[in-house]
């Protein structure tokens, strides 16, 4: 099979990480000192982008930062961005290593926030969503496993004080890398899952959020063991302090995750860290158990076991 001249300048790139499992760790705590250093000096959505105010009083925030609902901690699957070294017990991907790095880029970007007159509390929010997740396998140059791309639109909102809703709908389409189907002979199942979700989070006390989400696929790809289900339910604790403009401390988060296609297993993430929060973004060096399913969905019907440390960034 003849190399996809696009990856190649990538992929030589990529043999420069090399040298990462030694540098990596200190790169990152640089960064997340940096960060905290910093104190976060971004202003909230309200200040930096252009508002729209109605005859109402209600007001239309045009590319607002934020969001009404935040990330979760320990979901693997979501958007996001960030680098991480992955020690893997079971490797689960036929013909791969136990040692990887996982890159990502990505996360939640708002589009437009209403504000209702009177009631600023109860913010209404359109976003997208979107982000490549890419593994490589270190004990074989660093060749490219694969790659997942997801985006969609999401719609978030206040329903009260500390319980926030989420409802949209996500694409999620899965790659083999190039090297990896020249090695193994592996081609690609066509994984496709077009979905709509709904979800709940509520705030107990100042520390505590606890969620839960649901989505259901409209569409899905070729491969006849793909089925609908999904369901999500986690944790989260946060004890953060004032620093500059923001907050920062430490954070313990737990992740439940079953699909349909898998026969309701429960994937299960544990991750514990620093963070630093400003008004639009988190910062967060931590270190995750998992054990699951990949987060390359083409081989959704393996699981790994494995430990995670690294840097995620919550856009």
């Amino acid at each position: 099979m003849t190399r996809q001249p696009t990856l190649d300048w990538i992929i030589s790139g990529c043999t420069a990480l090399r040298l990462l499992p030694l540098v990596l760790p200190m790169v990152l705590a640089a960064t997340l000192l940096l960060a905290l250093s910093s104190g976060a000096a971004a202003e909230s959505h309200a200040l930096g982008a252009p508002a729209i105010r109605l005859d109402s009083g209600a007001q239309i925030i045009l590319g607002p930062e934020g969001d009404p609902y935040a990330p979760y901690l320990a979901d693997l699957h979501s958007a996001a961005t960030g680098m991480h070294y992955l020690a893997l017990a079971e490797t689960g991907i036929p013909d791969t290593g136990s040692r990887r790095f996982n890159l990502q880029a990505g996360g939640r970007f708002g589009l437009v926030r209403f504000l209702p007159a009177g009631d600023p509390e109860h913010p209404w929010q359109l976003s997208f969503e979107g982000g490549l997740d890419a593994q490589f396998d270190i004990e074989h140059s660093l060749d490219n496993i694969g790659w997942d791309g997801n985006y969609g639109l999401v719609v978030t909102t206040t329903v009260k004080p500390g319980t926030n809703l989420k409802f949209g709908t996500v694409h999620t389409s899965s790659h083999l890398g190039d090297e990896y189907m020249q090695r193994t002979g592996r081609t690609r199942i066509g994984y496709l899952r077009e979905e709509i979700l709904l979800a709940v989070d509520q705030r107990l006390g100042k520390w505590i959020r606890i969620y839960v989400e649901g989505g259901f696929s409209y569409a899905r790809g070729d491969s006849h063991q793909e089925k609908p289900g999904r369901l999500q339910t986690g944790v989260e604790w946060e004890k953060t302090r004032p620093l500059g403009a923001g907050r920062a401390g430490w954070y313990l988060a737990a992740d439940f995750s079953a699909m349909e296609e898998r026969n309701w297993k429960v994937d299960t993430a544990l991750q514990a860290g620093l963070i630093s929060r400003s008004p639009t973004r988190a910062w967060r060096l931590g270190a995750t158990f998992y054990r699951g399913r990949p987060t390359l969905s083409e081989f959704f019907d393996k699981t790994q076991t494995l430990g995670i440390f690294g840097l995620w960034v919550d856009l």
